[in-house]
């Protein structure tokens, strides 16, 4: 999973998450997580595997995926995320999002219903950019420019 359009290669929110900087965070199995999240959560399960019911708080990336692009995130609630979520399937949202939810399956378990639980989704361009900002940024705090236009 990456961006290569953009610039960022495939894996590369795998690897921050493993790198651990900025609290990022890599795991197998979403129990061992601890709230609030923060950095790059990237969460890799099994093909067909769940995150059920998943208690979401903090903010940052957090990824919820697999190579056969149907890990689930249903029940998504427990208070408010900001930042940035990408899912391969989401479903029944019953928490706040503030910023932006993307989900990867071009089949979606549900259908189109993403949440009929009382969740919302608050696009805010802001949370996405502190979101994006605080997981790529070194530990030190700097940041180096990699292009330059005029």
């Amino acid at each position: 999973m990456g961006a290569i359009g953009i610039g960022y290669p495939e894996g590369t929110l795998k690897a921050i998450a493993q790198s651990g900087n900025n609290g990022s965070r890599y795991t197998t199995n979403p129990a061992t997580l601890t709230m609030p999240l923060s950095g790059v959560t990237y969460i890799e399960l099994p093909s067909g595997g769940s995150w059920v019911p998943a208690a979401i708080t903090g903010s940052g990336i957090l990824v919820l995926h697999n190579s056969a692009k149907n890990a689930l995130l249903q029940n998504p609630g427990g208070g408010t995320f900001r930042g940035l979520v990408i899912c391969d399937d989401i479903v029944h949202l019953h928490n706040t999002i503030v910023g932006a939810v993307v989900s990867l399956t071009p089949a979606p378990s549900a259908g189109n219903v993403i949440g009929n639980g009382t969740g919302a989704v608050l696009y805010s361009r802001i949370a996405i950019k502190r979101a994006t900002e605080v997981a790529v940024m070194p530990t030190n705090g700097s940041q180096n420019a990699v292009a330059w236009r005029e």
